[in-house]
């Protein structure tokens, strides 16, 4: 009798722990449960170096980031998370006075032909960078795809949303309005 009542005790500690394991597991692999945001409050400019396009042998400098307050939206193609979010991120650009914010999309797939291709399927995302060896994906601390970075005037990292989130677009736009100081439009 007391070894079946300790037994049923111990299997619900076991379930819990197995998902609370399981969960822990994902999340170091770049799954999280749940979206995570972060706003920051080390402020430090971006180092400066070039990113090339995908579709193209241009690059760009992070130099030319400062200015204006720039999304960077880290995506892979395999990320259907991040293909429902693409349409919508042009909307953060085109809500504000032109130059003011600008959208950068940038592909994490290793293989450049997988995103060239991809954007040639979808002609509504004009453009794209690539980190052809991941060393902004790594520099970044980027876990999780989709992956967004907002960087303020002076190319300082102010905020960071990681995972899928339902309202992920409008949470960056509040976010950028904050920074640009001005309303947007709705």
């Amino acid at each position: 009798m007391t070894d079946s009542s300790s037994s049923a005790k111990i299997k619900p500690m076991q379930g819990a722990l197995g998902r609370l394991l399981g969960i822990l597991i994902l999340a170091q692999l770049g799954f999280p449960a749940a979206g995570r945001a972060q706003t920051i409050e080390q402020r430090r400019p971006i180092p400066v170096f070039d990113i090339p396009y995908v579709e193209n042998s241009q690059v760009l400098s992070t130099a030319r980031l400062k200015g204006r307050v720039t999304v960077i939206f880290f995506w892979a193609t395999w990320c259907q998370f991040c293909k429902k979010r693409m349409p919508a991120l042009a909307q953060i650009e085109a809500a504000f006075p032109a130059g003011r914010v600008q959208t950068l999309l940038l592909n994490v797939d290793s293989d450049r032909e997988l995103a060239k291709k991809f954007l040639q399927e979808h002609p509504a995302v004009k453009s794209s960078l690539f980190d052809q060896d991941l060393r902004i994906k790594k520099m970044a601390s980027v876990r999780a795809i989709p992956y967004s970075l907002i960087l303020d005037d002076k190319g300082v990292v102010r905020f960071i949303q990681e995972g899928d989130r339902a309202n992920e677009i409008s949470i960056l736009l509040r976010k950028v309005q904050k920074l640009t100081g001005e309303k947007g439009a709705s």
